[in-house]
């Protein structure tokens, strides 16, 4: 088949989804717009190579208000776009792992996440060390990736130092291991082109089947130092995945790479709503819902976009009509506002801050996931390569907008 142009636009110049974004009318799921009624895929997100450079500077988000982070003019231009546009405030810190389209699944992004995720693990830990005089300046230290840790300490010292001990020894496991192999593969392939494909494709493989089988094998349950090791196991088996699945792109094999990610993203889901029905559950009968976020006890740390998204991995509440969620909210609401749970704060306040941390985490990167795989499908409905939906470098600096619809019709 012969070559496929590929039809994008930058964002802003994309009227009707900007209109449909801030209307409602269109969400965004992972690295796609969707229609809000359909469900159907409207877009494809793509970023500009020197917006992928730029936006990897921007720490991850604070967990509490109070934290904030200098941004240069220019970085902090593009982040204003993409938040402003797309409802990225709180976008999980751990789904940093993977883009926002198929442009920044390339190997020396992937590299770079894998590498920014290990000093995450590093930097949590230093912070145990270090100790800090209140939860906020630990979270603004910390600034992204685990970082939901810091909360579900603060209340025991005794819990400080059982984290801190099983940080540094997570940090020597096979888990860390693993992603320095992925990442040492990804990083030879992004410097040198002749790397061959069977290598990465064999790493890959292997840390995705290692890291998946950790993920899901740990029990579900508010334990700091599971949450840690159950978040970089899944962080790494989505970063395997994507990789692997790039590499059968890159190689002209789109119908094995749409298998392998249909059958990953399946797997993937389940394993996040296990955790979601884990971690919503509740002795009050009113409180067994993610839409407990939404009350008003939570509003200055939990913002409405990440609510949602935790709705989409929680059995319980997703597809609910819009009366029966708002009145989960109300009742969630009344429960929060009694005497015997306003007497709870602020451990119990930071404990659901965490909770909401962690399985938005799971949400983003469960539906970046569906995202690729979305990309995949296309490739194999089209005949494009991977390498042919990368834009160029001078293509402006900025988001960019694929209209699968388009690209079929030129297929």
């Amino acid at each position: 088949m012969a070559h496929i142009e590929i039809p994008t636009t930058l964002i802003e110049h994309d009227k009707d989804i900007i209109e449909g974004l801030a209307t409602g009318s269109l969400k965004r799921f992972g690295g796609v717009v969707r229609d809000a009624g359909t469900g159907h895929i409207v877009r494809h997100l793509l970023e500009a190579p020197r917006t992928t450079e730029s936006l990897m500077q921007v720490p991850g988000p604070a967990l509490l208000r109070g934290g904030s982070f200098p941004l240069s003019a220019a970085v902090a231009g593009i982040h204003e776009q993409v938040g402003a546009t797309l409802q990225l405030a709180q976008v999980a810190a751990a789904a940093s792992v993977i883009n926002l389209g198929v442009s920044l699944v390339g190997f020396a992004y992937m590299a770079r996440k894998l590498q920014r995720l290990q000093k995450a693990i590093e930097s949590v830990h230093e912070a145990m060390l270090a100790g800090f005089a209140r939860v906020e300046e630990r979270l603004v230290a910390i600034a992204g990736q685990l970082a939901y840790l810091v909360l579900l300490a603060e209340s025991s010292r005794a819990e400080q130092e059982r984290i801190r001990n099983e940080l540094a020894e997570l940090h020597r496991t096979t888990l860390v291991r693993e992603l320095a192999d992925l990442y040492a593969v990804l990083a030879a392939r992004a410097r040198f082109a002749d790397t061959p494909q069977s290598a990465i494709a064999r790493v890959a493989a292997r840390v995705r089947w290692l890291m998946a089988d950790q993920a899901r094998r740990a029990a579900a349950q508010l334990d700091p130092c599971v949450l840690a090791t159950v978040d970089v196991a899944t962080q790494g088996w989505a970063a395997a995945t994507t990789a692997e699945a790039y590499v059968l792109l890159e190689a002209g094999q789109s119908r094995e790479a749409r298998e392998l990610l249909a059958a990953e993203s399946a797997q993937f889901k389940a394993h996040a709503e296990r955790w979601a029905t884990a971690l919503l559950s509740d002795e009050r009968r009113e409180l067994c819902t993610a839409y407990r976020f939404a009350a008003s006890r939570f509003r200055e740390h939990v913002l409405p976009e990440r609510v949602e998204r935790i709705v989409r991995i929680s059995p319980r509440d997703r597809g609910l009509l819009s009366e029966d969620a708002w009145r989960r909210r109300r009742e969630a609401e009344l429960e929060l506002d009694m005497s015997h749970m306003r007497e709870r704060a602020p451990q119990w306040d930071y404990e659901q801050i965490a909770i909401a941390e962690f399985l938005d985490g799971l949400s983003e990167l469960a539906a970046r996931l569906e995202s690729v795989h979305a990309v995949a499908a296309l490739c194999d409905e089209t005949g494009a390569k991977a390498r042919e939906l990368m834009l160029g470098p001078d293509a402006r600096p900025g988001l960019y907008t694929l209209d699968p619809a388009a690209m079929l019709a030129k297929g």
